[in-house]
């Protein structure tokens, strides 16, 4: 039963110089989302749902198969210590105002002036025909971390140690940092990173469950019939003599 009434029709058959005294307006209420009514069609449509969870898990596990990568790098740690100053009766205090030393230390330290001094340190053209690198301050603390990646364990423990020194001599005079203490020696690194097939098959998956469900949302919107008798009523306002119950189609074989 479609909900869609014109009301007009209802005065078509008045002939033109009939007057109507009064017209009712009555407005409709606002739509009501129906979750049990939503969630029915989602479960109702449950072949589509099986179909795009299928295609959409095996055309990403075609269009991304499993990867495995190897990250190859050098890392380090610097400890710079705070700023004392002595008090009038000789106590030496440590204050924590360098942090913002430290902070334009780690700007200076990726800027073209200081990367082409790392670069004449190796003895290269420029850093990015080397590998890559970045100095990082740890949360809270008087840390700071270099890492760097290249083709190498020993490339990247070389670029390693060549940010350091441009660190220590260059960046640390010009952002009035005297001492930088290496807490930690260089060290390489190996990391692998493998992304199995099945990764990509399960977001396939999920991306034809998400794709089902804007399905099962336009059948709800589209959907003007009444579904159930108690709606009829108050939307019509006349009473139901009956209700028809919806006739599947039968089996042939009970036929």
């Amino acid at each position: 039963m479609d909900k869609r009434v014109d009301h007009n029709r209802y005065y078509d058959f008045l002939p033109e110089s009939a007057e109507i005294d009064e017209i009712e307006v009555i407005e409709d209420e606002p739509d009501r989302i129906d979750l049990l009514h939503f969630i029915h069609l989602f479960l109702k449509h449950w072949k589509v749902l099986a179909i795009l969870m299928a295609v959409c898990g095996v055309l990403m596990g075609i269009l991304r198969p499993g990867t495995s990568s190897t990250v190859i790098g050098a890392r380090s740690s610097l400890y710079i210590p705070p700023t004392v100053y002595r008090t009038e009766n000789g106590i030496r205090r440590p204050v924590s105002n360098n942090v913002s030393q430290i902070e334009n230390a780690l700007g200076l330290i990726t800027s073209k002036v200081y990367r082409d001094e790392i670069a004449a340190e190796l003895g290269t053209g420029s850093v990015s025909d080397y590998g890559s690198y970045s100095v990082t301050r740890q949360k809270d603390t008087q840390l700071i971390t270099v890492d760097a990646t290249s083709s190498s364990t020993e490339r990247a423990e070389q670029l390693c140690e060549a940010v350091i020194d441009v660190l220590k001599n260059s960046v640390g005079k010009t952002v009035f940092i005297n001492d930088m203490l290496e807490v930690d020696p260089i060290k390489g690194y190996s990391n692998i990173t493998v992304t199995s097939t099945l990764t990509s098959v399960i977001k396939g998956a999920l991306i034809g469950l998400v794709l089902d469900c804007v399905y099962a949302a336009y059948k709800y919107l589209t959907d003007r019939t009444f579904h159930s008798k108690q709606e009829a009523e108050e939307y019509l306002e006349v009473p139901v003599l009956c209700v028809l119950p919806e006739l599947k189609k039968m089996n042939k074989n009970s036929e």
